[in-house]
């Protein structure tokens, strides 16, 4: 009887705890927010939800609060968020120089997401988050700062836990813990997710470990004189013009209501298997770039969720217009993966020393308008390397610089062809007007 009494006991502990646990989940807290919240703001959140032009109208809100151009960044950056509801949400890594307004554009688009679902940390220690409330990283979009210049072992250790949990939706580790008096304690921690993740970087892609680069979407802030003139403008503007303190609240209130609204769900993709030849076979990185894009599929599904139908088990089922907009926004990330284009501060970089004959990395950085970080001319010049666009003609010895020189007769990578698709009667086909990932439809 006694035993029976504990074993009660124990019980009715657990299902406290796990309900404590359930309390403290990023969607709970989201659905207490929704409940208090003006019955007009979530009637105007419902329009947006259901308003087929969700993604320009996301895009039109960003600029207002402030950010110049970057619509395929913004649009990369509103999905990647927006994925932390699926199973296996995404992961994304921005790169691009100093004072390309990279982590301004992160920050922006983020808070268009509900406090709860966010968690912000400059930096992430190796044993942060297996040490959070538990339930705390369930369905979150976890936005760090810049990720470290150092690549070493020691900083391979550091993001190992991020590994896990981007690979794993958890994380699970034994910890040894200090008594008072006696031996030490062996405690097993387990720490559900999944998360989704960003951060920005001024390194080059090459740089960055192969067993992170694997599992980012990697994005890419505009670095063009356009892009400058476009921020400089915007800049003026905001000087000259006294702007309504009232439209950038009432724009996240709208986007807080709205993806507090969404609900975490599984989506089906009914075309998946006509876009398996879409990717070169040949590249073992295909395996998990193909994941990605059905993954990004997935996300802009779950966006749109309240304009799709469901199946039996109340899956979403993503369509062709969702499809479209990874298409229209999307694809360079995935081709950069594949190494089917160059990122666009090494594309700028290719045109510059084309002209130089054989260059050093301080002559390219020379060469190179606005003078980039040294080492953020070394990462493209890595990138272009693994390319094939540059070779090494001389190995640096002592105070002597490597040499590098563009192979003249090399093939540009020429970008990613993801197919059109059709109509269909009884399932998808592919239409014969391919879209290349640097232009758009």
């Amino acid at each position: 009887m006694e035993f029976a009494m504990e074993a009660t006991e124990r019980r009715a502990a657990t299902e406290a705890e796990d309900h404590a646990q359930e309390a403290n989940t990023p969607l709970a807290m989201s659905r207490d927010a929704l409940s208090d919240t003006d019955p007009e703001l979530v009637r105007y959140a419902e329009q947006l939800l259901r308003s087929p032009n969700l993604i320009d109208i996301a895009i039109d809100h960003a600029h207002q609060l402030g950010v110049a151009g970057e619509d395929d960044l913004i649009v990369a950056l509103y999905i990647v968020g927006t994925s932390r509801l699926l199973p296996k949400p995404l992961a994304a890594v921005v790169l691009g120089q100093s004072s390309t307004g990279k982590s301004f554009c992160i920050d922006l688009v983020a808070k268009l997401f509900p406090n709860e679902t966010v968690l912000r940390a400059h930096q992430i220690s190796p044993k942060a988050l297996q040490y959070l409330p538990p339930g705390s990283l369930v369905h979150r979009f976890v936005v760090a700062g810049e990720r470290s210049r150092q690549q070493d072992d020691a900083a391979t250790e550091a993001t190992r836990a991020l590994r896990e949990m981007i690979s794993d939706g958890r994380l699970s580790a034994l910890v040894s813990t200090a008594q008072k008096s006696g031996p030490h304690t062996t405690v097993h921690i387990e720490q559900e997710g999944p998360i989704a993740y960003v951060e920005s970087t001024t390194l080059g892609v090459q740089q960055i470990f192969s067993e992170d680069r694997t599992r980012f979407l990697l994005l890419c802030a505009n670095e063009s004189a356009q892009q400058t003139r476009a921020i400089i403008d915007r800049i003026a503007d905001s000087a000259s013009r006294p702007g309504d303190l009232d439209t950038p609240d009432s724009i996240i209130a709208l986007h807080h209501t709205a993806q507090r609204m969404l609900e975490s769900l599984r989506v089906t993709i009914p075309f998946a298997h006509g876009l398996r030849d879409c990717l070169p076979a040949e590249r073992v990185e295909a395996r998990r770039t193909f994941g990605h894009l059905l993954s990004l599929i997935q996300a802009v599904g779950l966006l749109f969720q309240k304009q799709r139908d469901r199946d039996e088990s109340g899956q979403v089922i993503a369509t062709v217009d969702d499809y479209e907009i990874v298409r229209r926004y999307l694809v360079r990330p995935l081709a950069t993966a594949l190494g089917k284009m160059l990122t666009p501060g090494a594309e700028q970089l290719l045109d510059v020393v084309s002209r130089l004959g054989e260059f050093t990395v301080q002559e390219a950085r020379a060469a190179v308008p606005g003078l980039p970080a040294e080492n953020t001319v070394r990462g493209r010049i890595r990138e272009l390397v693994a390319a094939g666009q540059v070779e090494v003609v001389e190995e640096s010895r002592g105070r002597v610089s490597t040499k590098y020189r563009v192979i003249s007769d090399a093939s540009p990578p020429h970008g990613l062809a993801l197919p059109a698709l059709g109509g269909h009667t009884g399932g998808y086909f592919l239409s014969d007007s391919p879209t290349v990932a640097a232009d758009k439809p």
